[in-house]
């Protein structure tokens, strides 16, 4: 008999789940076995069936986010493992999401995935690169990166549906505000200066400039205004 239907799994539950599972299948569980979308992808719709039809099992996800891993998930109920973290029938998308709790397209809608961007950039006040977004949430509480291109074809077109700017990805509150008074500035003034920009901004002359070139090496500022700022006295 599987486990109740419950909302929320703790570590204890979860390992309940996975010797309920054992006990009644003679083997531990799969990736596929609590991951529909991934079953239906394996070309294995009845195991997809049986866990929506029973829907008292955690999801591959939650599992992944509990534990860290599903790998440690089975080797915390005394199950056999492998290298990659499931059975030796592991495919490639079992494997990724072995690795990487949020790596299930399952959950995550252009809707949840936008809500997420924004939050990140509410909460740190920057675009969040791809290589940032990747490395920074090992909980799973927010969509993996190949999720979010496979949903937008692209990370620049997700960040342009959330509202962001790609070509400003990654970038601070504070260094926003910076260049942006440095664009406003030298509209200003063409010929001011790194030293005379850095004066105004409270900034080194070496941090203006950098900013300068950032600007410059993405189109948000014309080569032309460059050549009488990047000018040193």
């Amino acid at each position: 008999m599987g486990p109740r239907e419950r909302s929320g799994w703790t570590p204890d539950d979860v390992l309940d789940a996975i010797h309920a599972w054992q006990q009644r299948f003679g083997q531990p569980p799969a990736v596929v076995d609590w991951a529909p979308a991934l079953a239906r992808r394996a070309g294995k719709p009845e195991k997809a069936e049986l866990f929506e039809r029973e829907r008292g099992w955690p999801h591959a996800r939650v599992v992944a986010r509990v534990f860290g891993t599903w790998n440690a998930a089975l080797a915390a109920a005394g199950a056999p493992t492998t290298r990659q973290g499931v059975n030796r029938s592991t495919s490639r998308h079992q494997a990724a999401l072995a690795s990487d709790p949020s790596a299930t397209t399952d959950e995550w809608t252009r809707d949840s995935i936008l809500a997420a961007i924004r939050h990140h950039h509410a909460r740190t006040g920057r675009w969040p690169t791809s290589h940032e977004w990747r490395h920074a949430d090992p909980t799973g509480q927010r969509p993996a990166v190949s999720v979010v291109e496979r949903r937008f074809g692209t990370w620049a077109a997700a960040l342009q549906a959330a509202g962001g700017d790609p070509l400003r990805v990654g970038e601070t509150r504070v260094a926003r505000e910076r260049r942006d008074a440095i664009v406003a500035l030298l509209a200003e003034h063409p010929r001011m200066t790194g030293r005379e920009i850095g004066r105004r901004l409270g900034i080194s002359e070496s941090r203006a400039l950098a900013h300068v070139r950032w600007l410059v090496a993405r189109g948000l500022l014309p080569e032309s205004e460059r050549r009488g700022k990047a000018r040193q006295r």
